[in-house]
């Protein structure tokens, strides 16, 4: 039984030989991103990298992933020069930021919830915390007017 279980163990890890492929996009693909999306193709590298440890990427995919990021971060920063980037990479939020600088900020959420009405555009964006768990903010006109 023991060494049933070490072989699964062992399997598991190793992830049976198999890597994640990587979809690098170019330069004219990510320089026609909006400022959201780039910010969500960021998150999303990040977070599948750190998340892997790097057991599921070779070592030239790592390479080209932390390329593909700094690229963003080029372009972003350039185009956002008077966005508040110190708290961004923090993680903080704040009422009277765009989505985007929530994206930066937070990653796209679990869910999304839309309403309109005369006045505008609201959206409740819903990030799952855990299994109970939940935070949400509140957008009218792409602008954050409340969080919890």
């Amino acid at each position: 039984m023991k060494k049933i279980c070490l072989l699964v163990c062992v399997v598991i890890l190793s992830g049976c030989g198999s890597m994640i492929y990587y979809n690098q996009k170019s330069e004219s693909v990510l320089s026609n991103m909006t400022n959201r999306e780039l910010c969500a193709r960021n998150k999303a590298l990040a977070w599948t990298y750190r998340a892997s440890k790097g057991a599921l990427f070779s070592g030239s995919q790592y390479k080209e992933i932390r390329k593909e990021r700094m690229k963003i971060d080029e372009i972003i920063w350039a185009r956002t020069p008077n966005w508040d980037w110190p708290k961004i990479n923090m993680g903080k939020i704040w009422v009277g930021m765009s989505d985007a600088q929530a994206v930066c900020a937070w990653g796209e959420p679990t869910r999304i919830n839309r309403s309109g009405s005369q006045y505008g555009a609201s959206e409740q964006w819903v990030y799952q915390r855990g299994s109970v768990s939940t935070q949400n903010l509140y957008f009218e006109d792409k602008k954050l007017v409340a969080f919890n």
